[in-house]
């Protein structure tokens, strides 16, 4: 585990419909895509967000192809701790 820590949030985000938080992310912080929010491809994401993740197993699940790099659980644990706060949408 990584001791840096980035003062950004982690957006944790569920659904492919909301887009009321688009306009509080900044260039610091990082986005999740879990559960159907796997779906969202990265046209429907906020341009300012440069670090995008999907949880592996959703996308298996749902034989979803998200354009942004996969992860498992154990690296959204690490995420979790590296950023000041997370956000579940």
């Amino acid at each position: 585990m990584s001791s840096e820590s980035n003062p950004g949030i982690l957006y944790v985000v569920r659904d492919v419909e909301s887009i009321h938080w688009f306009e509080l992310m900044t260039a610091q912080d990082a986005l999740l895509l879990v559960e159907d929010g796997v779906y969202r491809q990265s046209v429907q994401l906020p341009s300012q967000i440069k670090q995008v993740y999907a949880l592996s197993s959703d996308v298996k699940a749902r034989a979803a192809q998200p354009n942004v790099d996969l992860i498992d659980h154990g690296k959204w644990v690490t995420l979790s701790l590296q950023f000041s706060s997370t956000v579940r949408l």
